[in-house]
C-alpha cells in the first residue's frame, strides 16, 4: 500500500508542475465518436485530441503546442505521418 501511495504522490507532484487540464463540453454522442476515430488510428482518445489540437494550433500561429521531447519533430507531425501510411508505418 505504501508503494503506492508513493506513485501517486510522485504523479501528483509531476502533474502539477507539468500537466493542464482542458475541459470541454460536445453534443451528446461525440465522446463515442472521438473514441471510435482514437481506435482506428491506433490512439489513445487523450493522443488523438491532443494531435488534432496541435494540428489545428500548428495551422493557426504556425508552431505545435507539443513537441516530441526525444528529437524535437511535434507529435502532430509524427502522428500525421503515422496516420498516412508515412515512415514507420
Amino acid at each position: 500500500m505504501d508503494k503506492k501511495r508513493g506513485r501517486t504522490a510522485a504523479q501528483d507532484k509531476y502533474d502539477k508542475a507539468n500537466v493542464e487540464t482542458i475541459s470541454f463540453k460536445t453534443k451528446k454522442g461525440a465522446r463515442e465518436q472521438l473514441k471510435a476515430a482514437a481506435t482506428e488510428t491506433g490512439q489513445s482518445t487523450n493522443g488523438f485530441v491532443r494531435a488534432a489540437l496541435n494540428a489545428a494550433v500548428q495551422e493557426a500561429i504556425g508552431e505545435p503546442m507539443e513537441r516530441d521531447q526525444a528529437d524535437g519533430e511535434s507529435a502532430v507531425q509524427a502522428n500525421s505521418e503515422q496516420m498516412a501510411g508515412g515512415a514507420d508505418a
